[in-house]
Order: C-alpha cells, then structure tokens, then sequence
C-alpha cells in the first residue's frame, strides 16, 4: 500500500516521468483523476493516449526508528507542550529537549507533556535569571525519575524577545553513536523489501531523508542486477540533487 498523500505522490510521479518519457521515447503524464492508485500493486500510474504505467514507490529507509518513529513521536510532546506554554505568562524562553526515548503511547505522552509544563513553569519562576535550567541525564541517574527514561537533555534560558516568545529546540539523539547505512544498502534492502511481493512491476525507489549519491549508482546496479523486479529505478527529490536514474 501507498506510504504518500496524492502531493507527495504527484511531485515524485512528475520528476520521474520527465526521465522515463526521455529514455524510452513516450510521452506518459499525469491525471489527477486517475493517476492516484493507492493500492495493490501500484501506488500511481501514467497515461499515454490509452497505454498505462503502472508503478510501486518504496522509501530508501537507513533507520525508520531514527528517522520517522523518534521525531514524529517527539514532535507529538513538544506540540502539545508548545500549545499548553503559550497560555502561561512566562517570560521569553529558549527550551532545548533531547528525547532519546519518546514516549511512544498516549498515557505517557500525555503525562510527559503535564510533567514538562509544571516543570519548566516552577524553573522559570524559582531561578536567578541567568540560566534557568540545565540537565543531562548522563551525570545524573536519579533525577527527574518521571520523565528520564524519555528525556536525556533540558535546557532552558531566558532569551531577548520584544513579545513573550517561547522557542522550543529539539532533538532525538541516542547516548551512543548512530552509524548510517550506505547508499548501496538502503536501496538494497528497499528492494528486498518489495521483491518479496512484487516481480512484474516498475519499482521507484525514494532516497527519502537524503539523497542517493551519483557514486553509488555502479554498486547499486551491480547489487540489484539478480532482482526478480523486473525494472527499478532511483529518485531523488532534493533542490540541490533532483534526479531520476534506472538502475535496472
């Protein structure tokens, strides 16, 4: 099934089609009508006068857990935060929040979010004016029991602000360090991932967060070449990198 919006999924479809229409001498486009398919086995096609092309995108994916799962359930708390703050009467506040571990259901989300509230409004209230706060869960092991075990890192500091202004900064860093996998590993596993279900189809493989190195191409087509998919090609979707390339 699709993991895109019909935006995201039309902005991909087009920067392909530019490409495939180049390489094969068609002249396949999109109809917002029907080009949307999302579901099985195609996620959208393109039209040719009455010839269709039907296509399966996959993300290149290094680490879903560090670069979906963490920020989007981290993005949930410091909303919610962010929205409960602007009611106080605060001065104007810089709030830094390391979340190594996000709270990953709505009763803990809930109850990070109430804790952080009432903490930070007792830390502003209580301090000297210099700096507010600072903690790091790596010198400490017993503090802040209720919220450590999602929260590694909290500052917080008065800025300059002609209005009450609270700017929230975060993050989702691990204590350790986070290799990345290469770019011939992510498409490799993305292809994997799809080849276990699909054959007779064209698969458009998203570089996702980053994007694909042209040094990569070479390995890539030499690691895929034994794909049971039948055709595969590479898009990525960066202003500063945009390009669609076959693979196989």
């Amino acid at each position: 099934m699709a993991e895109y919006t019909f935006e995201e999924t039309k902005r991909i479809a087009l920067i392909f089609v530019e490409q495939y229409n180049k390489d094969n001498n068609t002249n396949f486009s999109w109809d917002d009508e029907r080009s949307y398919q999302p579901e099985e086995p195609y996620d959208f096609k393109m039209f040719d006068g009455k010839k269709e092309l039907g296509v399966q995108i996959v993300k290149a994916v290094a680490d879903p857990d560090r670069e979906f799962i963490r920020p989007n359930k981290a993005r949930v708390v410091v909303e919610d935060l962010r929205k409960r703050l602007k009611g106080t009467n605060l001065p104007s506040l810089s709030i830094y929040l390391n979340f190594e571990n996000p709270p990953r259901t709505e009763e803990d989300t809930q109850k990070a979010v109430w804790w952080l509230d009432y903490f930070i409004q007792e830390k502003v209230k209580d301090s000297i004016k210099l700096c507010y706060f600072r903690y790091d869960a790596s010198f400490d092991e017993q503090f802040l029991p209720k919220i450590r075990k999602f929260i590694s890192e909290i500052e917080i500091v008065p800025i300059e602000s002609v209005e009450n202004h609270i700017r929230i900064i975060w993050g989702c860093s691990k204590s350790y360090p986070e290799p990345w996998l290469d770019d011939e590993q992510r498409v490799l596993i993305a292809t994997q991932k799809k080849e276990k279900k699909y054959s007779d189809v064209i698969l458009l493989i998203d570089s996702g967060t980053f994007p694909i190195d042209d040094f990569y191409i070479p390995l890539i087509k030499n690691s895929i070449e034994q794909s049971k998919i039948k055709e595969i090609w590479i898009v990525n979707d960066f202003m500063t990198h945009r390009m669609t390339v076959r693979v196989k």
